[in-house]
């Protein structure tokens, strides 16, 4: 052969080896196709939480604090977080329930996004067989929302269609969409909700969930409904303390072209047992997360009825932050969030004085926790140099 034939044959073969490498090694993006490129980012950013940093947060922080529940809405954001340590926490966690409109927190939202915060909704979402509260489980509404009959299958349209129609209107001021983290069906290992694992089959729930997300993104821009898909979600897969309930939570997974965030709530009425038990979910979830590719997070925890029931004064430190940071199951969650502050006999993040206040200073001074004022812009591409201020 030609000495430069064969040249040409070597510089050939490289450059498709080096394509099969960069086709094998692409970054991994949202489940949701056509995402907006500001959530895309924002996924993308999420991935870099790494070496046991990550971002803090609360449940209804603006909105219900220990001396404010139920706030007068504003555009101007507060939270007893900023009232200990003069920083919001870097997620905000709001609700999609209990009667309220669905664009209820819309001012909120955008800003908090506009000052670069994170926003998650949870679905603490009526019983669509009956229009009971989230915790009735009467009248089988899994099971006639996937068969497509009888009441709950019409509501549960009425009720995506409203999702659809809000998740479209979170804009900002250019007009471009805000990202959303959805958490649907959340704690469904349990059985307190109505499609909790002692009302539905594992395969009753993945088609719920499924039809569900699908609905949500499909665009009806063309039909008489006139709705855009949703293009703008991070899908939240967080069940009730997965380590207790192994089957039922591997079982119930949806499938990877339905979720983007992994992660588990749990609760327990003493410090020793939420470590214990948080130090086991952990070890299932970096497992899982790494093998479907997805971000983990800790999407919900706390000493159950709030951080006052709790006799230790440096909590935040010595039970949770250094102990945890001490476990490599720990090192690639992105966030961790806490449940809401309604009053001084229930609460997650204390005020000035209170148990455990000093030690949420320290919590929140440490290198590896990222508040509001820590972040960089999640919603760009970046290099994600983190630099705790």
């Amino acid at each position: 052969m030609n000495p430069m034939n064969s040249q040409l044959w070597c510089i050939y073969f490289s450059i498709i080896n080096l394509c099969v490498v960069i086709n094998t090694t692409a970054q991994v993006g949202p489940s949701t196709p056509k995402s907006t490129k500001e959530t895309k980012n924002l996924f993308l950013n999420l991935t870099k939480m790494k070496a046991g940093n990550f971002i803090f947060g609360q449940h209804h922080a603006s909105y219900e604090q220990q001396k404010g529940k139920n706030n007068v809405l504003t555009s101007k954001i507060s939270s007893d977080c900023f009232l200990l340590v003069g920083d919001h926490p870097g997620l905000f966690g709001f609700a999609l329930h209990k009667g309220k409109t669905k664009d209820y927190f819309k001012k909120q939202v955008q800003e908090i996004y506009r000052q670069g915060g994170i926003i998650e909704y949870s679905w603490h979402v009526n019983n669509p067989a009956n229009g009971k509260d989230v915790k009735n489980t009467a009248d089988n509404p899994v099971q006639q929302i996937i068969n497509k009959k009888g009441p709950a299958y019409k509501n549960w349209l009425d009720e995506l269609d409203a999702i659809k129609i809000y998740f479209a209107a979170l804009t900002d001021i250019k007009g471009n969409k805000i990202p959303i983290l959805f958490r649907p069906f959340h704690e469904n290992t349990g059985s307190w909700f109505w499609w909790g694992a002692e009302h539905c089959t594992a395969n009753e729930f993945k088609k719920l969930w499924r039809f569900t997300i699908d609905y949500l993104r499909e665009d009806n821009t063309q039909n008489s409904k006139n709705i855009p898909g949703v293009n703008n979600m991070l899908i939240a897969y967080s069940p009730s303390k997965p380590s207790l309930n192994l089957n039922e939570t591997e079982e119930r997974y949806p499938g990877d072209n339905y979720v983007d965030i992994m992660g588990f709530d749990n609760y327990a009425a003493d410090s020793e047992s939420l470590l214990s038990l948080t130090i086991n979910n952990l070890e299932w979830l970096a497992k899982f997360s790494s093998k479907h590719k997805k971000i983990a997070a800790i999407t919900e925890i706390g000493i159950r009825k709030g951080i006052q029931n709790i006799a230790e004064e440096n909590w935040f430190m010595d039970a949770f932050l250094k102990p945890l940071l001490a476990e490599a199951s720990f090192k690639d969650i992105a966030y961790v969030m806490t449940w809401k502050n309604t009053n001084p006999e229930n609460y997650w993040v204390p005020l000035p004085n209170q148990n455990n206040s000093k030690s949420f200073v320290d919590f929140y001074k440490n290198e590896h926790t990222y508040f509001l004022g820590d972040l960089p812009n999640m919603y760009q591409k970046t290099e994600l140099i983190l630099q705790h201020l």
